[in-house]
């Protein structure tokens, strides 16, 4: 899996987890409490709350599953724990998500429907993609990608052949 972006780091830093620190902060400060501004304060409370949110050291270890589970645990730290709740919701379904992506954007590339991974995913488990089980989407996936492949070596063949 790839890291993350410098995008979303830099997202998450605008949007989560500069807004978070403040609230921290400003808790603090209301409770009259000693509060430390300094660069390296932020930074080893920002390394603590990603360890926190994904067991990674920092967000340059982390990658793209990371991404909602710290995203959420950062919203849900600014307060916005809708938000959080939805990330963590993402989160769980993440790699069902990017499965089911890769087969749409599958069959786009392959030129057929998406009623042909919809079939492929029946004959194996007699249920629709949405209701198929992660493993079977995976073999969907698999399968579709190495059916395409098989009629793209066929169609490159007969075009030589013809020529």
């Amino acid at each position: 899996m790839s890291a993350l972006t410098a995008r979303q780091v830099s997202l998450l830093m605008r949007r989560y987890i500069l807004p978070a620190w403040k609230l921290r902060n400003a808790v603090a400060r209301g409770r009259l409490e000693k509060v430390d501004d300094s660069p390296a304060a932020f930074d080893a409370w920002r390394h603590a709350e990603v360890m926190r949110a994904c067991g990674k050291a920092g967000l340059r270890l982390c990658d793209q599953r990371d991404f909602n589970r710290l995203r959420g645990h950062f919203m849900d730290l600014a307060g916005d724990h809708g938000g959080a709740f939805k990330c963590a919701i993402q989160a769980q379904t993440e790699t069902r998500r990017q499965m089911e992506a890769a087969i749409i954007l599958a069959c786009e590339r392959g030129g057929v429907a998406l009623g042909y991974a919809e079939a492929i995913c029946r004959g194996r488990s007699g249920l629709s993609l949405t209701e198929a089980s992660d493993e079977t989407i995976k073999q969907v996936l698999i399968t579709l990608k190495s059916r395409l492949r098989a009629r793209q070596r066929t169609t490159e063949n007969s075009t030589k052949e013809n020529s």
